[in-house]
């Protein structure tokens, strides 16, 4: 097996490993994600068969001291399962993820296993959803996030900055 980061000129690449993705791929939507530098796409290959992908955003924040890496998804092939695959595909985002400046790395799932093999990172946990549903039921969650983060941090959390600004209708 070896892992791959796909660029601007993979989206033929992309488009081969579809099957390991929720929905179809969109060419230019594809382009658009390689293109941007903060954008990751690792695929892991089996011989010249996609075996499984992971995907990571850099998140940048003007108070924080650098970017941050968010694991944005994780699939692994059906027949491919097993075999650690997902684990090297993390293990390579996060080398990345430090090789790129980034001091943490978010990873929210569905799965108390996952939890404990994540050992080193932010995992937040959330029931298991549709995809559907999914972001409804992560709200919740990344609201209380953001509260506890902001409690931590000795922000007034009942005098957010810039509130007026955002909800003001001119």
């Amino acid at each position: 097996m070896r892992i791959e980061r796909l660029g601007p000129d993979d989206t033929d690449r992309v488009a081969a490993a579809e099957a390991l993705f929720d929905d179809v791929i969109d060419a230019e939507t594809s382009r658009a994600f390689l293109a941007d530098d903060r954008h990751h796409l690792l695929v892991a290959f089996d011989g010249e068969a996609p075996a499984g992908f992971v995907t990571g955003v850099e998140l940048l924040h003007p108070d924080k001291p650098g970017p941050e890496m968010f694991l944005y998804e994780l699939g692994v092939g059906e027949s491919f399962r097993g075999r650690g695959i997902g684990r090297a595909l993390v293990g390579s985002l996060r080398e990345l993820a430090w090789e790129r400046g980034c001091y943490a790395m978010w990873v929210l799932t569905d799965d108390a296993k996952t939890t404990s093999e994540m050992a080193g990172h932010r995992v937040l946990t959330v029931p298991k959803a549709s995809h559907y549903l999914t972001p409804i039921v992560m709200t919740i969650p990344l609201q209380l996030l953001a509260y506890y983060i902001a409690v931590h941090r000795g922000t007034d959390v009942d005098q957010p900055r810039n509130l007026a600004k955002s909800v003001t209708v001119e």
